[in-house]
């Protein structure tokens, strides 16, 4: 087995369980009010699960690790005056493998939403659009602290730009109202180590 995977998984489960913790302080400090806390630490395992089968999937390819910082997200209506400051801490493996040329990564952390609790997510993107440094695709997978169910399906559409150890993700989703989503730009930063 790869000894970076390894690693890596290793790394994400202390992000999540960084994550869990402070959603659990949430509780304690009495501002969790959306999602009932043991419900939620199920939904950072689910994500964790998520992306330990993602990773084990990927075993033989090569993988680049970035460490993630989320930083804000713009949403598409903010009357109801969402958290636009959505600092958290991600890993990302961008996969080197057979024909995927870096297209295929995977990611894994945790992020104060924009409903200001403590979500835990774990995504697969897939960036097959090259335009110079600039990679365009999609981006999926599975998201907790939400009030709609304990793990809500994500996707949208990533720009990423990787230059040398450096990376920027821009992913956005739209709005549907019909299931309450209300749609954003997040951006994401991230250092190759």
């Amino acid at each position: 087995m790869n000894l970076h995977i390894v690693a890596t998984q290793g790394i994400g489960l202390l992000l999540l369980l960084i994550g869990c913790l402070l959603a659990v302080f949430e509780v304690f400090k009495g501002k969790d009010t959306i999602v009932p806390s043991t419900v939620a630490i199920l939904g950072w395992f689910v994500c964790l699960f998520v992306y330990i089968v993602m990773l084990f999937g990927m075993n033989n390819a090569k993988a680049d690790e970035f460490l993630i910082v989320n930083v804000a997200a713009h949403h598409w209506n903010n009357d109801a005056k969402f958290n636009q400051k959505n600092y958290g801490l991600g890993i990302e493996n961008v996969f080197d493998c057979d024909g995927c040329d870096g297209d295929l990564m995977g990611e894994i952390g945790f992020y104060k939403n924009s409903l200001n609790a403590q979500s835990g997510y774990a995504l697969l993107g897939y960036t097959p659009l090259h335009l110079g440094v600039l990679r365009v695709g999609v981006i999926g997978g599975a998201v907790t602290g939400y009030p709609l169910m304990p793990v809500v399906p994500a996707a949208g559409v990533m720009v990423s730009l990787r230059y040398e150890k450096v990376l920027a993700n821009i992913i956005m989703t739209p709005n549907v109202e019909k299931y309450g989503v209300n749609g954003f730009a997040a951006l994401q930063v991230g250092y190759q180590f």
